[in-house]
């Protein structure tokens, strides 16, 4: 599974009417690009500069063509607060915005970017747009390392938009707290959830091909586990499940799964689904047990933000 690209656009704001030290504006401006070019994720410098209504949708438009999942937006010199209704309503997605400091040399207010950002701050806030702030000079350790958090905090966000997380069975007997209600999913996080019962895995499971099931055993043992008084055909359940898994992931379109695993599948099938969860979670797929729907968000949050996965269990 590849991890999401993280990809920074970073936008700068202005004003038609010039205001303050342009002059420290444009040069706080080739320090913050240098700074961002440096990060471990992509940066796009937007070329155009957000001044007045058509500025800004061009700069839009030139964003989202280059694949950026979330904004940088700067007033190195304050911003047109007006704006920044318009830039929520076509970006439609997380911002970060970037206060950067006067300039120290000057006995006046060379930028006022910490108030225009304060500005817009305060309308996302009202407009319940995702956003959020840091403030700081580019080459300040302490800034670059809230930046790398806030841009990958935030292109996080998309990922769970546009998410679609499957159940197969239900949460463990008891476990109400671990409930997925499927409007709160969708109203508070944007992710969709597909629900599907344990009968449709053991179909799954039933209907694979017996060559690809031997292969998958071959596979299996080629890992080099320690296998201890397992022969290969024993194996065959743990293929049959880790084919069926992953086939009913691909067919549905699952960037996530949550699997209830206690009590019926070892009764029903003669083994745990462990071995195959494994080797799908080291592949980079975010699965869970106990048909824990969060948990398995939680693990695709991980892969967001370019993490491992990890495994989640209670064994």
């Amino acid at each position: 599974m590849n991890r999401p690209e993280q990809r920074a656009g970073l936008l700068f704001l202005g004003r038609k009417r010039p205001g303050f030290d342009e002059m420290w504006g444009s040069a706080m401006a080739e320090r913050v690009k240098k700074a961002v070019s440096n990060q471990a994720w992509e940066s796009f410098v937007c070329p155009t500069k957000g001044v007045d209504d058509a500025s800004l949708r061009k700069a839009i438009s030139e964003c989202t063509a280059a694949g950026c999942t979330t904004l940088i937006a700067l007033q190195t010199t304050m911003s047109d607060g007006r704006l920044a209704p318009l830039l929520a309503q076509l970006w439609g997605g997380p911002i970060v915005l970037w206060a950067t400091p006067e300039n120290p040399d000057g006995d006046l207010v060379s930028s006022c970017s910490l108030v225009g950002t304060h500005l817009y701050a305060s309308l996302l806030a009202r407009l319940d747009v995702p956003f959020e702030v840091i403030s700081g000079a580019p080459e300040e350790p302490r800034l670059i390392k809230e930046l790398d958090t806030a841009v990958r905090a935030t292109s996080v966000l998309p990922h769970l938009w546009d998410g679609k997380v499957g159940l197969i069975g239900y949460h463990a007997p008891g476990f109400i707290n671990m409930h997925a209600d499927p409007y709160a999913l969708s109203r508070h996080l944007g992710a969709e959830l597909h629900h599907t019962g344990q009968q449709d895995l053991l179909s799954a499971m039933d209907a694979q091909d017996e060559e690809a099931v031997a292969a998958d055993v071959e596979t299996t043992l080629g890992l080099g586990m320690p296998l201890v008084d397992i022969v290969s055909d024993e194996l065959q359940v743990q293929s049959r499940y880790y084919l069926a898994i992953k086939q009913m992931m691909a067919d549905e379109h699952l960037d996530a799964l949550a699997l209830r695993c206690w009590p019926e599948l070892p009764n029903l099938t003669g083994q745990w689904p462990y071995l195959a969860m494994v080797r799908l979670a080291d592949e980079g797929y975010a699965l869970t047990m106990e048909g824990d729907v969060d948990g398995a968000l939680g693990m695709l949050l991980l892969r967001a933000l370019g993490l491992e996965t990890g495994f989640l269990t209670d064994w």
